[in-house]
């Protein structure tokens, strides 16, 4: 695959792309933003700036918030509802996602066979939720990491957070790992539309 960027590259880029694929490109972009920055704080030898860590961090944090709404936007493909959630709580997330899931399952157990168990969902839901502890612990709504101040003039992070380089990147590639297992298992279905060419 040739890097668009390359050189004098040049990408054009919209919003106006065709769901339910929008959110999984803007999902993978924060992902990758936050895999190729951390891995360059991690290698190099020479860079000093520790401000950095705040654009990673809400790199990070987005990539997860965006990759829970992109499975609930899935889910309620298949079901023509609106699972979307307009909330920015990790937290609240996680729960939707795991209680649609096990709708789906149950709802399709018959037609999906052992492809999903209701015990994987609840294992792998464990499992995510472990990898984003941090980012529930410290923001949760989606203020920390973006502003020094909350609206009301609060300090965003009042506590210092420890930032360790690699042990963040260890788990944004284990949770990153658990959320494409679900997603796969969860939305290739043949009645989602993404997946449905006489759509």
């Amino acid at each position: 695959m040739i890097n668009p960027f390359k050189g004098d590259g040049t990408v054009e880029l919209s919003t106006e792309i065709t769901e339910p694929d929008s959110w999984g490109c803007f999902v993978e972009g924060y992902f990758w933003s936050s895999k190729l920055l951390l891995e360059e704080i991690i290698r190099s030898d020479t860079f000093h700036n520790k401000w950095v860590a705040y654009p990673i961090l809400f790199c990070i944090r987005h990539y997860y918030e965006l990759s829970l709404k992109d499975i609930l936007v899935n889910l309620g493909y298949i079901y023509n509802e609106t699972y979307l959630r307009n909330s920015h709580n990790l937290d609240d997330l996680l729960t939707k996602v795991e209680e649609n899931a096990t709708r789906y399952l149950g709802d399709n157990i018959s037609r999906l066979g052992k492809r999903l168990l209701i015990s994987e969902i609840e294992e792998r839901m464990k499992s995510v939720r472990k990898e984003m502890h941090l980012f529930i612990h410290w923001d949760n709504n989606a203020v920390a990491f973006r502003f020094p101040y909350s609206k009301s003039g609060a300090c965003a992070i009042p506590t210092p957070i420890r930032f360790q380089a690699r042990r963040i990147y260890d788990s944004l590639l284990a949770c990153r790992r658990q959320l494409t297992r679900l997603s796969t298992q969860l939305t290739c279905d043949d009645q989602n539309p993404m997946f449905n060419e006489s759509s």
